[in-house]
């Protein structure tokens, strides 16, 4: 990646993770070298790349990708399938646009008995800056707890939701 190459460099980067996402791996295990004693996932390398292609982007050139990721994920969520969020999230987890897939993948998990993944996704979420996406995390965790009747730990879930967001007229809890 160059300077002046941005633009190229996120097309290339973006058909690398269609690329990654075709091999329709839940656990994806390809590792490349990068050098003769160091070799990394492949998905979080794209991931990298993207992040501070990102990071380091012009005005302009964050608009850009803020676009493409945000019909990328309108498609994630309208398709509903846990992979595909799983996919998105691999590869554009850093950006602002993950923020909502983070929490339709938590409480989709937590529906299918896959409550200990969805708390540890939605434990990033809680101290988020924006008391919105906060307070959902939190009613996400307390409804997983109490659907796995771990009632003492949802409790304290819905403690927070009262005594930190009680200004909040509704969370995520339906």
């Amino acid at each position: 990646r160059q300077v002046g190459e941005a633009e190229s460099a996120f097309q290339m980067l973006l058909k690398l993770v269609d690329l990654e996402s075709t091999r329709r791996s839940e656990s994806p295990t390809v590792m490349d070298e990068v050098t003769p004693t160091h070799a990394v996932r492949r998905d979080r390398w794209i991931a990298g790349q993207l992040a501070a292609l990102y990071r380091d982007g012009t005005a302009e050139q964050k608009k850009k990708i803020d676009e493409t990721l945000a019909r990328r994920r309108q498609e994630v969520e309208s398709a509903g399938q846990v992979w595909g969020m799983r996919q998105f999230l691999r590869s554009f987890g850093f950006h602002p646009q993950a923020t909502p897939v983070w929490l339709q993948l938590a409480s989709k998990l937590s529906e299918a008995e896959g409550v200990l993944e969805s708390l540890a996704l939605l434990a990033n979420l809680e101290n988020h800056p924006d008391r919105a996406v906060a307070a959902n995390a939190i009613a996400i965790s307390a409804k997983s707890l109490t659907s796995a009747r771990q009632t003492e730990m949802a409790a304290a879930y819905y403690n927070r939701l009262t005594t930190e967001f009680s200004d909040r007229k509704s969370t995520r809890l339906n």
